[in-house]
């Protein structure tokens, strides 16, 4: 997949733990096309000096990594969807054998 940098910028957040502050720099990916659903992400890299080539090093590996965990949670995420929806049919159709059978109402479940 090829992604652009659409921008940069300081990140600061305070730690819960120290009160300190936190620093690091943000970097925001796009993509022309939806990948795994997603036009764009973040990734966070260590404050510092950088070389153009050493900043698109670290920028690559880290948007690799980062985007590899998004469409890998995606996958888990759609197989268990999968999961429920053919749970809920099974169960819709248990419900509704039995309501026939014993003449009783039913409503199944839509979601």
């Amino acid at each position: 997949y090829e992604a652009e940098v659409e921008w940069i910028s300081p990140k600061q957040t305070s730690s819960f733990v120290s009160h300190d502050s936190i620093e690091s720099i943000g970097v925001w990916f796009t993509f022309d096309e939806p990948v795994s659903s997603i036009i764009g992400f973040g990734i966070e890299i260590p404050p510092r000096e950088y070389t153009e080539e050493e900043f698109k090093k670290v920028i690559i590996a880290g948007g690799e990594k980062t985007l590899t965990g998004i469409i890998d949670q995606h996958k888990k995420e759609k197989l268990a969807a999968e999961k429920r929806d053919k749970q809920r049919k099974k169960l819709n159709k248990l419900v509704a054998d039995l309501g026939d059978k014993l003449d009783i109402p039913y409503r199944l479940n839509t979601r």
